[in-house]
């Protein structure tokens, strides 16, 4: 029997909604993802245009969803608390960064791009 990994797919689903709503908050206009499953994981692309005025919040973004350290127990934590109602939108942004297991964010004039993993 094929094992299944139900939790790897609850964290992108909750990791593309909170992308997606990130960025139109920061003012997109356009958001494309592209999901691929992979064999170490599941992998999510990232393309999206901005307004200049909140580039300030996409910085941010960047960092909250590539933090300098991940701690497991920090992720797990979090993650149990994710059905909760957590403080303001960072709460849930640096949840995303700390369940995530990979990430690069980059910032262009024209838009930003990311590439977001989650391993099984």
């Amino acid at each position: 029997m094929k094992q299944r990994h139900p939790q790897a797919r609850q964290k992108m689903s909750r990791i593309i909604d909170e992308i997606g709503a990130a960025l139109f908050a920061c003012g997109a206009t356009e958001v494309s993802l592209r999901l691929k499953k992979e064999p170490e994981g599941l992998r999510l692309l990232v393309q999206s245009d901005y307004t200049a005025e909140h580039r300030p919040k996409l910085e941010r973004l960047s960092k909250l969803l590539q933090p300098e350290i991940r701690d497991p127990a920090l992720a797990e934590t979090f993650w149990e608390l994710a059905g909760a109602d957590l403080a303001h939108d960072t709460s849930e942004l640096a949840l995303v960064g700390q369940i995530l297991d990979g990430a690069h964010v980059a910032i262009e004039d024209a838009g930003v791009s990311m590439d977001l993993f989650v391993a099984r």
